[in-house]
């Protein structure tokens, strides 16, 4: 009896994931970020279906990786508040079953506090001494004054 339950639970989970990967199938994420760590420091690994995000989870995994976390993410910089799609923090984490994070190309703190409220357990975002000396991506990164703002928002 109890192979049975098991069985069925395995093909409800299955039958549930499947349906999740078709909304986000549906849903049309851009693209996520796999970050985890192992002996050699960070990996950055980018993926935009649901299998290539299995394949690269499963790699991970492979690797012997046991701390990872997907990055919920937009090819846009700067993005537009609207384009961060913060509901698919959720999406992907109940797709994968991993903690989920927010790499956050938005000006201001206003959109990584909000991901944080709807379960982010990470923001990633660019940081710059000051904006006005230049770089490739200083148009949207973080001053230092910006970055503890989102610090103390993110804890309240």
């Amino acid at each position: 009896m109890a192979q049975v339950e098991t069985r069925n639970r395995a093909t409800s989970s299955e039958e549930s994931r499947k349906r999740v990967h078709g909304r986000i199938e549906k849903e049309g994420i851009e693209f996520v970020l796999l970050w985890f760590t192992d002996i050699e420091g960070h990996l950055k690994s980018f993926a935009v279906t649901p299998s290539e995000i299995e394949a690269a989870l499963d790699a991970a995994r492979d690797a012997g990786c046991t701390q990872l976390v997907l990055l919920a993410c937009t090819a846009s910089y700067p993005a537009a508040p609207a384009d961060a799609r913060l509901a698919n923090i959720a999406l992907l984490r109940e797709a994968f079953d991993v903690p989920v994070g927010l790499s956050d190309h938005t000006l201001g703190i206003g959109v990584a506090v909000a991901a944080v409220a709807l379960g982010a357990v990470c923001v990633e975002k660019h940081v710059t001494l000051a904006r006005e000396d230049g770089g490739v991506d200083s148009e949207f990164s973080m001053t230092p004054e910006e970055l503890r703002m989102l610090s103390v928002e993110s804890r309240a």
